[in-house]
């Protein structure tokens, strides 16, 4: 028995098979939206390692022991990494932890009167 090769054909639904809705090919310029330029910038950033996803934080001074960080990218099961940015806070880091909620982290660590523990934060998911 011979084998036959068969090329499946594509067919590109018109305007009048979608009965009022919008041709899915139509470029998004023409139906009122703003131009996919804006993804394709989204991505070059998401690539080139922009992701609007860091803040910055300095701990709160002794005789605090928990320094709350809010905003509404963090979730309860989100990752969040601390970079310090000073001798201080690089000296806290051995006894600092990161619990994330809804909308806030909270970061516990030891009291300490130095005012410059200042931490980059990266949240991630």
């Amino acid at each position: 028995m011979a084998l036959r090769t068969v090329t499946p054909t594509i067919r590109r639904p018109t305007l009048g098979s979608l009965r009022g809705t919008v041709d899915p090919i139509e470029p998004a310029t023409r139906l009122g939206r703003k131009s996919d330029q804006d993804l394709y910038v989204a991505i070059d950033k998401i690539l080139a390692g922009k992701l609007n996803n860091t803040a910055e934080v300095t701990l709160a001074v002794d005789p605090a022991t928990t320094t709350v960080f809010s905003d509404p990218r963090i979730l309860a099961s989100s990752t969040v990494l601390l970079t310090p940015t000073t001798a201080n806070a690089a000296a806290a880091l051995a006894t600092t932890y990161v619990t994330a909620a809804q909308g806030s982290v909270t970061i516990t660590h030891a009291a300490s009167v130095a005012a410059d523990r200042t931490f980059r934060l990266a949240v991630f998911a």
